[in-house]
């Protein structure tokens, strides 16, 4: 199992290390510059953006009603929602704790 993510997030680290508290066998990478979103390889299957971020949370054994409800939107406004948390990710990083 494969985790890429942005290794140089703090909220993407955050996730990436919560996700192995759950997952010991899990790949944390940083993904590729022409890739830049998650992106979750497990079983074969390839999981991205908020369909990865669902995969991996539920691996870990929880669960999230947002992202159950952002993920049963249709594609274009997940999309959307993706590209903006993406592109605020580092400043969205300075309010997380230390």
């Amino acid at each position: 199992m494969k985790l890429y993510i942005d290794k140089e997030c703090k909220l993407c680290k955050s996730f990436g290390e919560k996700i192995k508290n759950y997952e010991p066998k899990l790949e944390i990478h940083n993904y590729q510059k022409e890739e830049e979103f998650i992106k979750l390889e497990y079983n074969g299957e390839t999981y991205k953006k908020f369909k990865a971020i669902q995969k991996a949370v539920s691996l870990g054994g929880q669960k999230s009603t947002l992202l159950n409800i952002i993920v049963s939107l249709p594609k274009l406004v997940q999309d959307i929602i993706y590209f903006l948390i993406s592109k605020t990710r580092k400043i969205i990083s300075y309010f997380l704790p230390s």
